[in-house]
């Protein structure tokens, strides 16, 4: 089953963009999704809220 279905083509978009920008913003030293840590998405956060985004922006985000 398939979840979260009735999203507009714009979510997709926005969703798109932000793991592309995530990726982007990653170290060259996470090759893998098991490089991952809490301190590369804390360090994520903390520069999309440095751009002026406010906390509940960036988290509704990043969880989408």
């Amino acid at each position: 089953m398939d979840f979260c279905q009735g999203y507009t083509e714009e979510t997709a978009r926005l969703y798109i963009r932000e793991v592309q920008g995530f990726i982007a913003f990653l170290p060259d030293s996470v090759a893998y999704i098991t490089d991952l840590s809490r301190f590369h998405i804390n360090s994520y956060l903390n520069f999309q809220m440095g751009r002026g985004l406010v906390n509940k922006t960036v988290n509704n985000t990043m969880c989408a």
